[in-house]
């Protein structure tokens, strides 16, 4: 009985064994000899410095900024310990150029081969030229790079190993090398699509990854080889929910589009389950990229148009993707148009924060108004947009009623415009706005135009009322306006008195 314990335990361990052999290459399969591209010659926590040669660049691509590599001491197909230190990967991600020691010597000779042929048809390096020693040594540069973390097999349980990735190193040792891949085609598709084993915390319908695109490392790309650094990208949807993710790059590169997969591929999980799968998404689409058809998408009928995703999802509804706007769209019938208090709602006039926070709508619709007018170039529409309607930051009494009485011009012009007030503002007040002397300034005008004298008048009439319809400050607001415009009117007399009693301040 002993005997066959014994060797029903050797035969576990050569088992065990096998599997951890195979663990080791699997790993070790992430790199081949003919992708190496130079040695390890330094290296801590976070940056490496790597030695390479023009001939190894050149046989693997090129080594364009931010490519990925991996440097490790395993020997491509080698199958040791997976619980061994060296059994691991380092990845690297080249981050710039790292000058070499001996740099002051090779910009000597390639100054000096460059002078040589200065006045020539031929290259420094030409057949010739160069003594090939030199060449040889002039060839040699090195590559800084990041270090983005570590690759090795895991054993989740027994006899089960499986790839896992720590965005860190724990160790590294300053005498000792490592070999440098570049790592391309199914390789380099292991890398960029990684994912760790389901968390606890994985959504129920996480495991369908979705293609968002491909690899690009440079703008100038030579050729688009997916056997080579052009691989697919691919990430699961569940992976968005209820985590923060970030998308960034430059003009052009598809950022846009790469959103519009995204959020398409989030509200496609609900095919697989129309419960659990049905989630929310809310986009903020500012230039209309989203809620609009564009040459981009290929017509209505492309199933990357996001706005009419639901069309081509199995089981949703035509409104379960809803667009809302500040106007009406022609290729948008169904658009639900968000409304705005444009003239805001503050109670409190003495307290200045509440009255920041009652006009907040009034602000916001403001710059809704100035960017839809910025088409225009006429003087009275740039006077318009220039005028500033923020709170002064010096607030008593006197200050409130300028400030109060600036927003009643400003409410009465989009009055005029036939912008509809709220209901709790369909009386505006003019109580404490206008004062006595401003009325009777206006009532025993100096003008002689009768026109003038009877607007004036009936301003000072309305002024003196504690509330009154739109039509009213809108009547009253030209008046005054036309009052503080006429040379002849009597405004400049009594503004030099006001200026007189209120401290050099003009009416405002």
């Amino acid at each position: 009985m002993a005997i066959a314990e014994g060797n029903l335990a050797a035969e576990m361990a050569s088992f065990d064994a096998e599997v951890a052999g195979a663990a080791s290459k699997r790993l070790a399969a992430l790199i081949r000899p003919e992708d190496l591209v130079g040695d390890l010659l330094k290296i801590d926590y976070a940056e490496a410095e790597v030695l390479v040669h023009d001939h190894l660049r050149q046989k693997v691509g090129g080594l364009p900024l931010g490519c990925f590599l991996l440097a490790t001491r395993l020997a491509p197909g080698s199958g040791a310990p997976p619980a061994d230190e060296d059994t691991s990967l380092i990845l690297l991600r080249v981050t710039g150029q790292w000058k070499l020691p001996n740099a002051a010597e090779t910009d000597l000779n390639r100054f000096l081969a460059g002078q040589r042929v200065a006045t020539e048809d031929d290259v420094w390096d030409a057949e010739g030229k160069t003594d090939q020693f030199t060449l040889h040594q002039l060839r040699y540069a090195g590559v800084k790079c990041r270090v983005l973390g570590t690759y090795r097999m895991r054993e989740s349980r027994p006899s089960d190993w499986r790839l896992t990735f720590g965005a860190d190193i724990s160790n590294f040792y300053s005498g000792r090398g490592m070999k440098v891949y570049k790592p391309v085609g199914t390789r380099l598709s292991q890398i960029v699509n990684f994912a760790k084993p389901g968390m606890d915390d994985a959504h129920p319908l996480s495991g369908k990854r979705v293609p968002v695109g491909r690899l690009r490392y440079a703008s100038s790309e030579c050729v688009i080889d997916p056997e080579g650094e052009g691989v697919e990208v691919s990430l699961d949807p569940t992976d968005l929910i209820a985590r923060r993710t970030a998308l960034f790059g430059m003009s052009r590169t598809g950022k846009s589009n790469t959103t519009k997969v995204i959020a398409a591929s989030v509200f496609k999980i609900r095919e697989q389950d129309p419960l659990r799968g049905r989630i929310g998404q809310l986009i903020f689409d500012v230039n209309g990229e989203y809620a609009n058809e564009n040459t981009q998408d290929g017509g209505a009928e492309n199933p990357s148009c996001l706005k009419n995703v639901a069309q081509h999802t199995r089981g949703a509804k035509p409104d379960d993707v809803v667009t809302y706007g500040m106007w009406p769209h022609p290729n948008g019938p169904n658009r639900r148009i968000v409304k705005i208090n444009f003239f805001g709602n503050a109670a409190n006039w003495t307290d200045r924060d509440a009255v920041i926070e009652g006009l907040e709508t009034l602000y916001i619709g403001k710059t809704l108004i100035d960017a839809k007018l910025a088409e225009y170039g006429d003087k009275y529409i740039k006077s318009f947009q220039t005028t500033l309607l923020e709170a002064p930051k010096e607030w008593d009494k006197g200050t409130a009623i300028r400030y109060q009485r600036l927003i009643l011009a400003y409410r009465a012009a989009l009055a005029a415009a036939d912008f509809e007030p709220p209901t709790n503002l369909s009386r505006p007040m003019f109580k404490g706005l206008f004062s006595v002397e401003l009325r009777n300034a206006m009532t025993n005008s100096a003008s002689t135009d009768g026109n003038d004298v009877a607007l004036y008048q009936e301003a000072a009439t309305i002024f003196v009322k504690d509330t009154g319809s739109w039509s009213e400050a809108i009547q009253g607001m030209k008046g005054l306006r036309r009052f503080m415009e006429d040379s002849r009117s009597g405004f400049q007399a009594f503004n030099t008195n006001y200026m007189r009693t209120h401290d050099g301040r003009k009416l405002g």
